[in-house]
């Protein structure tokens, strides 16, 4: 009993730290699968892996330290028990040498024997978790390089001015044959904005997908600056591009490595982005302003706080293609009127941004406006002309409005 609450005593906090490090490494795992497109448009796999290793290579110092003690207290334990039988032991042979008990000298001898291989035992099944813990660690990291790109080490390109070309895309949902864009085609200049409308389930949000490298082409190639997205490298695509995505989640985090993607912040970079966003003030309001922790994806926010706030991760930095599938969902009038001002000033600076929107205040705001039906690109133009045609079409046409939702 003295041992056992011993080595309670010197395993506990490991062990609680243990369950922690694990914890936090799954949770990353977790946020990055149900973020699985942002992860892959923006180039956030090696940081959040970066992240979960460093969790992960704590709790297994931690598990090896744990282990250690708690070996070396019920290891102390056995061998306290089995010199205390060898002493019993010995002394009953004494005694029947001495012809005062009944000879018990093989099974004597038996007892002896497993007694002395019990605490061997117990260092084998140690080793055993210690070996299974590093195969775990191993299938995790596969886990975290399934979905990289099929080049090893693609050469880094020059800095992207955001010229997109966007050539015979054909995309297959996962799992079936039907095609979900069937050979879109177009050309964007750098600096170009363009605003894709069209009825739900008419592609345009995976459309987008293939266009920040989430989502690969069944046939055709989308082009950033002539290079096919799917060979830009992560850490490129972590510098030049921005994505919000239709559905909102953010990592865990302090908010400044959030707004920085996870790498190393540059704090006139980040409030810059962040102004940009106009959630400015909204993080200085946070208790610990941007060092606030958002934990499980930014649940202590309202769904246009997070919005606001990955709006600024996508505008962060150097980003040259900016791409925001239904960025004003959850926004109310204040975040709206942010987000048009950022949108203009991302014009301004030559920024490339694609956007998906069923909202003409935002479509507007586009230099050039994409009519998706089908999976096909039915209409693109100048904005004012196509909004235009929409707003009093013709009675042969099928588009009549500029319809909400997507795919």
């Amino acid at each position: 009993m003295i041992l056992a609450l011993v080595n309670d005593r010197l395993t506990k906090p490991a062990a609680e730290k243990v369950q922690q490090g694990h914890q936090e490494a799954q949770r990353v795992l977790a946020e990055a699968a149900r973020n699985v497109d942002t992860v892959a448009a923006m180039g956030l796999a090696k940081p959040l892996a970066e992240k979960a290793g460093r969790a992960n290579a704590l709790s297994m110092a931690l598990l090896a330290e744990a282990t250690n003690r708690s070996s070396a207290t019920i290891g102390s334990g056995k061998f306290l028990r089995v010199v205390a039988q060898i002493m019993t032991l010995a002394l009953g042979a004494w005694l029947s040498l001495g012809g005062h008990i009944t000879p018990g000298g093989m099974i004597a001898s038996s007892i002896l024997l497993s007694r002395a291989l019990a605490p061997l035992d117990q260092s084998i099944a140690a080793w055993r978790g210690f070996q299974q813990c590093r195969l775990a660690w191993k299938r995790i990291e596969a886990l975290l390089n399934a979905a990289g790109a099929s080049v090893e080490d693609p050469i880094a390109l020059p800095k992207p001015e955001g010229r997109l070309t966007i050539e015979n895309v054909t995309v297959v949902a996962p799992g079936g044959d039907k095609a979900i864009i069937n050979n879109v085609s177009m050309q964007i200049a750098p600096g170009d904005s363009v605003a894709f409308i069209g009825p739900s389930g008419s592609g345009k949000s995976t459309l987008c997908r293939a266009i920040v490298g989430s989502r690969a082409p069944h046939r055709g190639k989308v082009r950033l600056d002539g290079g096919d997205v799917m060979l830009w490298r992560d850490d490129q695509r972590r510098k030049y591009v921005g994505y919000l995505a239709q559905g909102t989640e953010l990592f865990t985090g302090r908010v400044r490595d959030v707004i920085a993607r996870f790498d190393e912040p540059d704090d006139e970079a980040v409030v810059e982005a962040a102004k940009l966003a106009g959630c400015h003030e909204l993080i200085l309001g946070l208790p610990q302003g941007y060092d606030t922790l958002l934990a499980n994806g930014g649940g202590m926010l309202s769904g246009g706080q997070r919005q606001r706030i990955a709006l600024a991760r996508a505008v962060y930095g150097e980003t040259r293609l900016v791409v925001l599938d239904e960025p004003n969902a959850s926004l109310d009038g204040e975040g709206e009127r942010a987000l048009v001002n950022c949108i203009s000033t991302l014009k301004e600076r030559g920024v490339t941004v694609i956007m998906v929107t069923h909202k003409p205040a935002l479509a507007h705001l586009a230099s050039k406006v994409a009519v998706m039906q089908n999976g096909q690109l039915k209409k693109l133009g100048p904005a004012t002309e196509v909004l235009r045609e929409l707003v009093a079409p013709a009675p042969s046409e099928n588009v009549r409005s500029i319809p909400g939702g997507s795919r």
